[in-house]
């Protein structure tokens, strides 16, 4: 079965603003994640799609991580919605 992956305008746990979310099958990524590893707070994590993102080194990493030409390279995609930055569980 193949899974189905799409983003969509919706608010999170802890953002009150629609902003762009991450679902597969319907489920958005972090509670998807939240309810395979509990422990790892990742519930409320939001996309780094959004162009939240406070500091301009972080959205330099994560735009050259997206158009990378390398064969293997870690592309953060979700990120705190306190601080809007990369620094907690990612």
């Amino acid at each position: 079965m193949m899974n189905i992956m799409y983003v969509e305008m919706l608010k999170s746990k802890y953002v009150s603003v629609e902003h762009p979310t991450i679902l597969v099958d319907g489920v958005s990524l972090d509670l998807l994640l939240h309810n395979l590893y509990p422990d790892n707070l990742y519930l409320g994590l939001i996309p780094t799609i959004t162009d939240w993102i406070h500091l301009k080194e972080e959205v330099e990493l994560v735009i050259s991580r997206f158009y990378s030409n390398l064969e293997k390279v870690i592309l953060p995609i979700l990120m705190c919605p306190d601080d809007f930055d990369l620094i907690c569980t990612i």
